[in-house]
């Protein structure tokens, strides 16, 4: 199992977003948080200010992403992968002893037998998510969106007619 891990800028995630040229004194701010499974999927989770990012955050992902790939290997009558190479940047979430721990403990519980994570140099720019981050981005940025429903509805339709274009 291969998979990446990083974040959307900041910038490009604002409520409202008016084609990325104004900015508002009230904005809510949402953090986009990709996952890409090489060969198998693509995800985005979101979350609000309310919610916590950071090493919670990354481990949620991550746990979720394993959990959907059990899920379908089970539906598939497949075996689950037996190492899992990790992409991720040097974000402090991370490289956190809690995210490590539980690297630690998924081949502690038999999970993967392996774990490799490679960890992005500083200021790297060109993994292969940051490519839907961009598909992202030039799709919204010439939009006004208003409410959080605007945008996550947007934000699906820049991959939907992308799917249509590739057919």
């Amino acid at each position: 199992m291969s998979l990446i891990l990083d974040g959307m800028s900041q910038s490009h995630c604002q409520i409202p977003y008016k084609a990325n040229k104004v900015s508002y004194t009230s904005q809510a701010t949402q953090h986009i948080q990709g996952a890409k499974q090489h060969f198998f999927s693509k995800t985005f989770y979101r979350t609000f200010s309310h919610v916590s990012t950071g090493t919670n955050l990354a481990c949620h992902v991550l746990l979720c992403e394993i959990e959907a790939r059990l899920q379908h290997c089970l539906d598939k009558d497949e075996e689950m992968p037996s190492i899992l190479f990790l992409q991720v940047d040097g974000g402090c979430e991370n490289t956190s002893h809690t995210f490590h721990a539980l690297c630690e403990q998924l081949v502690r519980d038999g999970v993967f037998k392996k774990i490799h994570v490679n960890r992005l140099p500083v200021g790297h720019t060109h993994e292969d998510i940051d490519a839907l981050f961009g598909v992202l981005w030039r799709g919204l940025q010439n939009k006004t969106l208003m409410t959080p429903q605007e945008w996550e509805e947007a934000a699906v339709n820049c991959f939907r007619s992308r799917v249509e274009e590739d057919d």
